[in-house]
């Protein structure tokens, strides 16, 4: 995806979070679906901004809340991949709570976040589907559609979203999805499974 940004105006054992049903009722996207596109406010920059998916980046959308130890604990991964790979692709991070704009832009840069951030909006709940752990990362393609979704953040995790991006980049086929045993970081209903159609 191009960021068509659209301006109008250790082997530390991470848990993941659950939480009540983001888009209650209906299945986060999986595989194979096609991603909606991102409208919403920069945090940083109050500006409105848009993802939209035409062929240039791919991209990185991760849901998040400041209060997710796991959230905290991939943040910098995905500060890393940004910046790594800032002309191939786009990350945006969905911040789940609400918290004032101040202590937003002040948890970012403790964390050294410097890829957009963006307020969740209705939008968001009903066209990204029901997620039931925090944080959730989807690894959008090129042309649109969902690559892999990332429920939780072991360090191995991390690692296996890090060679996935490194995988697409470089024209392979992407190895195998890392997903921890029951118990340590989702939920039965947050595994891969087929694309549904929405």
């Amino acid at each position: 995806m191009t960021h068509a940004t659209t301006r109008i105006g250790s082997a530390v054992l991470v848990v993941a979070l659950a939480l009540p049903a983001l888009g209650a009722g209906s299945l986060a996207l999986a595989p194979g679906d096609a991603a909606p596109t991102i409208w919403a406010t920069s945090v940083a920059s109050g500006e409105r901004v848009s993802y939209a998916y035409d062929g240039g980046k791919l991209t990185l959308v991760n849901f998040w809340a400041t209060w997710c130890e796991p959230c905290k604990h991939e943040m910098p991964a995905l500060q890393k991949i940004a910046a790594a790979h800032a002309d191939e692709i786009n990350v945006v991070g969905v911040v789940w709570d609400n918290v004032d704009d101040e202590a937003l832009l002040g948890f970012l840069e403790s964390l050294g976040v410097g890829y957009d951030v963006v307020r969740l909006q209705r939008q968001h709940r009903r066209d990204w589907g029901g997620m039931g752990v925090l944080p959730t990362t989807f690894l959008v393609g090129r042309e649109g559609k969902v690559l892999r979704r990332y429920v939780g953040a072991t360090d191995e995790q991390i690692a296996g979203l890090a060679a996935d991006v490194d995988a697409v980049l470089a024209g392979k086929t992407l190895p195998a999805m890392v997903v921890p045993e029951v118990g340590n970081a989702v939920t039965d209903e947050d595994r891969p499974r087929k694309p549904h159609t929405p």
